[in-house]
């Protein structure tokens, strides 16, 4: 995940197991399992408290262009934790949370 003054990008694998190596030759099946599943967004984002909302602009992986998602978050130091709480349907019935560490 990126922060700049006005934008965010978050770009990541979903699930539980490494993507898998593509052969040369890769049947549909495996370019599927490789792609499927990478997430990616890119938009805009605003903070109020410890709330942050971004909103996407372009975005992969069923999340639609003007969707948006909202975050309680917590810095300390270099980490940055982020628990996801609602977006345009809603409040997240199992909210996921996150830890980032800051890399320069």
């Amino acid at each position: 995940m990126i922060f700049t003054k006005k934008y965010s990008s978050l770009v990541g694998i979903t699930g539980d197991k490494p993507q898998p190596d593509l052969p040369q030759n890769a049947t549909d099946a495996q370019k599927l399992a490789t792609w499927n599943p990478l997430a990616a967004t890119v938009g805009t984002y605003e903070i109020k408290g410890t709330t942050v909302t971004r909103h996407n602009i372009v975005a992969k992986n069923g999340v639609k262009r003007g969707s948006f998602g909202t975050a309680d978050f917590k810095i300390e130091g270099n980490t940055l934790t982020m628990t996801f709480k609602a977006n345009q349907d809603g409040p997240i019935a199992n909210p996921t949370t996150i830890t980032l560490v800051r890399m320069e």
